[in-house]
């Protein structure tokens, strides 16, 4: 759906408009008393329609805001089909600190099937994309996210599936975490942190890959905000070794690339 630019609406512009100090009533008839008027003032409006008005004019606002789009995968046991291996795309991976050690965040929009592996296993790949079709289609594949659908009266989660239509040993492979998490010891996190048995999905079309290990998750309202130390940082394709892409952009609801240089 496409969403209307909407930064000051009729409401607002008269809210700014108004001398500092005057108050603005408002007279309706009473519903019981027809010829009776009932005063009411801008300052009484339900707080939720003023947060539902705020929450749209955010969103607007964001969306002039580019956002490096970059694709998460979570690890998952040597047992687990191909079909159930989770990821999801991200806009908000940002680079938290240098030292004492390397660390990424992001944070992530429960309910989540990406979060429970995440919690379950501790280890994820961060996948910067390059400015390529390709890596459009495939961060559209992995923005699915979890479906919620009413069946019957109630809300239920229907598991995506990402990996489905991804051929194993050509667009990803597994990557067996077993000695980096060995070589950088326990870090923390809140699962037994040992890389037993645990791989993780690469994705070739990658232009950097960085393996990590979760190190804090903080909730705030219905959302995650996750701290991952960097493990290991794979370079995938040769052509991107020397050739910087900048990066799939996402801006304005499609998927984009940098332009030109100003300075």
């Amino acid at each position: 759906m496409r969403h209307h630019l909407r930064l000051f609406t009729t409401s607002s512009i008269s809210r700014l408009s108004k001398p500092r100090g005057l108050h603005h009533h408002q007279h309706h008839p009473s519903p019981t008393h027809p010829h009776k008027r009932v005063t009411t003032s801008p300052h009484h409006q339900p707080r939720h329609a003023h947060h539902s008005e705020v929450s749209q004019m955010f969103r607007d606002a964001m969306s002039r805001v580019a956002q490096q789009a970059m694709i998460l995968t979570s690890s998952t046991s040597p047992h687990t089909a191909q079909n159930i291996n989770h990821g999801m795309t991200l806009g908000s991976v940002a680079s938290l600190a240098v030292y004492p050690r390397p660390l990424l965040q992001f944070n992530l929009h429960l309910p989540s099937y990406t979060s429970r592996y995440l919690h379950e296993f501790q280890v994820c790949c961060i996948h910067m994309m390059p400015a390529t079709k390709n890596a459009a289609r495939l961060a559209r594949v992995f923005a699915s996210g979890v479906k919620l659908h009413h069946r019957d009266g109630e809300v239920f989660h229907e598991r995506t599936q990402p990996f489905r239509d991804l051929v194993e040993g050509q667009e990803y492979f597994m990557y067996d975490v077993r000695g980096v998490v060995e070589k950088e010891g326990d870090g923390g996190g809140e699962g037994d942190g040992d890389g037993e048995g645990l791989k993780v999905p690469v994705l070739s079309a990658a232009e950097v890959a960085f393996v990590c290990r979760c190190s804090r998750c903080f909730t705030v309202d219905d959302h995650e905000i996750w701290v991952v130390e960097v493990l290991d940082v794979l370079s995938m394709r040769e052509e991107y070794r020397e050739h910087k892409t900048g990066g799939l952009i996402y801006f304005d609801r499609a998927f984009r690339k940098i332009g030109e240089k100003l300075s």
